[in-house]
């Protein structure tokens, strides 16, 4: 298995030990995870104490030890565009294209960050739709892979405002949806949203939850706490989907 991931990501596997988590849950799956490239990593370094440029980018393998592998990520971009790039390169490439390298794997999990919250218009929440039915069309050629799906989680209420957050929660709910996924065996999609987000019909409803916001009001990476709280629910479900997928897809 893979997970693209990027600092959010990091965090549940690192601080979450999801990695820990899975050897117990599912002990003959092998999962290594890709952050994205080490651009942007360094700018983060500051927000998020005791991190390397090494922990935050590039190859880990099932031990969690960094690779000196580089997936060439396309403009170091997880946002929904960004990953839908990486889902209509051709594969297999000379040299190798991201797509390629996550085509090695069984099973591809997959999320875009906070930042894919920031929905202005309703027509950035379309153009999004698009952009996952276009990684919904190259799954679709793979039935022999599983895709796990995660939702962006939510941004915290000093960086969005009520309709943007709505929006936000609306899109999530259209990646779980059967629309997107449309119910096949290959494909599994995990609400990373709903669980960090203030409930509806809440004040700053559809926004990251106090108490899984850090001290910083320009910050909406989910702390520590968050981070227990999603690793042990995304490793079971890692574990049950993974289950099912071999038992529906033959060997």
């Amino acid at each position: 298995m893979i997970f693209l991931h990027h600092s959010v990501g990091a965090n549940i596997i690192d601080r979450g030990d999801l990695r820990g988590l899975l050897r117990k849950k599912a002990p003959d799956l092998v999962f290594s995870d890709y952050g994205y490239n080490a651009g942007r990593k360094a700018q983060l370094l500051g927000r998020i104490p005791g991190y390397s440029v090494a922990s935050l980018h590039g190859l880990h393998d099932a031990a969690g030890r960094f690779q000196q592998v580089s997936y060439a990520v396309p403009a170091d971009d997880t946002d929904p565009d960004g990953l839908a790039t990486i889902f209509r390169q051709t594969a297999p490439s000379t040299p190798p294209n991201t797509l390629t390298y996550l085509l090695q794997y069984d099973v591809i999990a997959f999320k875009s960050c906070f930042t894919a919250a920031t929905i202005p218009n309703d027509e950035t929440l379309e153009r999004f739709k698009q952009d996952y039915r276009a990684i919904r069309a190259t799954m679709d050629q793979h039935p022999d892979k599983l895709f796990i799906a995660l939702t962006p989680p939510p941004r915290r209420a000093s960086e969005t405002n009520p309709t943007e957050a709505a929006r936000a929660r609306s899109y999530a709910r259209w990646i779980l949806s059967d629309e997107f996924h449309g119910g096949k065996a290959n494909i599994a999609t995990f609400d990373l949203f709903d669980p960090l987000a203030v409930p509806e019909g809440q004040p700053n409803a559809n926004t990251l939850r106090p108490e899984y916001s850090v001290a910083d009001p320009n910050d909406s990476h989910p702390n520590t706490a968050a981070d227990a709280v999603v690793a042990p629910v995304l490793a079971d479900f890692i574990a049950t989907a993974v289950a099912a997928w071999r038992s529906a897809v033959p060997a």
